[in-house]
Protein backbone atom coordinates (compact mmCIF):
# COMPACT_ATOMS: atom_id res chain seq x y z
CA UNK A 1 0.00 0.00 0.00
CA UNK A 2 1.53 3.52 -0.71
CA UNK A 3 0.84 6.98 1.03
CA UNK A 4 -1.75 9.22 0.92
CA UNK A 5 -1.77 12.76 0.79
CA UNK A 6 0.11 15.10 2.95
CA UNK A 7 -1.25 15.72 6.21
CA UNK A 8 -0.69 18.82 8.60
CA UNK A 9 -1.29 18.60 12.70
CA UNK A 10 -1.90 21.50 14.98
CA UNK A 11 -1.66 19.76 18.56
CA UNK A 12 -2.60 22.51 20.65
CA UNK A 13 -0.65 22.93 24.16
CA UNK A 14 -3.69 24.32 26.19
CA UNK A 15 -0.92 24.81 29.26
CA UNK A 16 0.70 27.30 26.73
CA UNK A 17 -2.57 29.17 25.51
CA UNK A 18 -3.01 29.27 29.29
CA UNK A 19 -0.20 31.21 29.91
CA UNK A 20 -1.23 33.57 26.92
CA UNK A 21 -4.63 33.84 28.41
CA UNK A 22 -6.38 32.47 25.34
CA UNK A 23 -8.71 29.98 24.47
CA UNK A 24 -8.27 26.99 22.07
CA UNK A 25 -11.43 27.88 20.46
CA UNK A 26 -10.31 31.54 19.93
CA UNK A 27 -7.18 30.40 18.16
CA UNK A 28 -9.21 27.92 16.15
CA UNK A 29 -11.39 30.50 14.74
CA UNK A 30 -8.30 32.21 14.25
CA UNK A 31 -7.00 30.03 11.84
CA UNK A 32 -10.28 29.01 10.22
CA UNK A 33 -10.16 32.29 8.97
CA UNK A 34 -6.51 32.93 7.78
CA UNK A 35 -6.38 29.60 6.47
CA UNK A 36 -9.82 29.58 4.38
CA UNK A 37 -11.02 32.82 4.44
CA UNK A 38 -14.31 34.51 6.15
CA UNK A 39 -17.67 35.36 4.21
CA UNK A 40 -18.34 39.08 4.19
CA UNK A 41 -21.71 39.47 2.68
CA UNK A 42 -23.24 38.78 -0.77
CA UNK A 43 -23.79 41.16 -3.72
CA UNK A 44 -26.03 40.63 -6.50
CA UNK A 45 -24.98 39.81 -10.08
CA UNK A 46 -27.31 39.04 -13.17
CA UNK A 47 -30.30 38.18 -10.85
CA UNK A 48 -28.04 35.96 -8.83
CA UNK A 49 -27.16 36.43 -5.12
CA UNK A 50 -23.10 35.55 -4.83
CA UNK A 51 -20.80 35.13 -1.56
CA UNK A 52 -18.20 37.56 -1.09
CA UNK A 53 -15.24 35.87 0.53
CA UNK A 54 -12.61 37.75 1.65
CA UNK A 55 -9.21 35.25 1.71
CA UNK A 56 -5.13 35.92 2.89
CA UNK A 57 -2.95 35.01 0.52
CA UNK A 58 -1.96 31.29 0.57
CA UNK A 59 0.71 29.88 2.75
CA UNK A 60 3.20 27.34 2.27
CA UNK A 61 3.59 24.25 4.93
CA UNK A 62 6.76 25.88 6.47
CA UNK A 63 5.39 29.19 7.03
CA UNK A 64 2.61 28.02 9.52
CA UNK A 65 4.79 28.49 12.76
CA UNK A 66 4.69 31.99 11.65
CA UNK A 67 0.87 32.87 11.67
CA UNK A 68 -0.43 35.06 14.58
CA UNK A 69 -2.75 34.93 17.27
CA UNK A 70 -4.27 37.84 18.35
CA UNK A 71 -4.70 38.12 22.02
CA UNK A 72 -6.34 41.74 22.38
CA UNK A 73 -3.32 43.60 21.64
CA UNK A 74 -0.97 41.38 22.04
CA UNK A 75 0.50 39.40 18.82
CA UNK A 76 1.68 35.04 19.72
CA UNK A 77 3.30 33.58 16.58
CA UNK A 78 1.68 29.88 16.54
CA UNK A 79 4.52 27.94 17.11
CA UNK A 80 4.44 29.31 20.86
CA UNK A 81 0.98 27.56 21.48
CA UNK A 82 1.38 24.60 18.91
CA UNK A 83 3.41 22.12 17.78
CA UNK A 84 2.88 21.64 13.83
CA UNK A 85 3.57 18.20 12.37
CA UNK A 86 3.57 17.14 9.11
CA UNK A 87 2.37 13.12 8.10
CA UNK A 88 1.02 10.99 5.26
CA UNK A 89 -2.44 9.71 5.42
CA UNK A 90 -3.63 6.30 5.19
CA UNK A 91 -4.31 5.78 1.21
CA UNK A 92 -7.30 3.34 1.98
CA UNK A 93 -9.43 2.98 4.83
Amino acid sequence: MGEGRPEIDIVFNRVRAGLYNIGIDQVGSQLMMQLMGTDSGQWESEGEMRDIRIELPHIGINQLEDIIIKNGDENIFLYEIANINTSQAPEEI
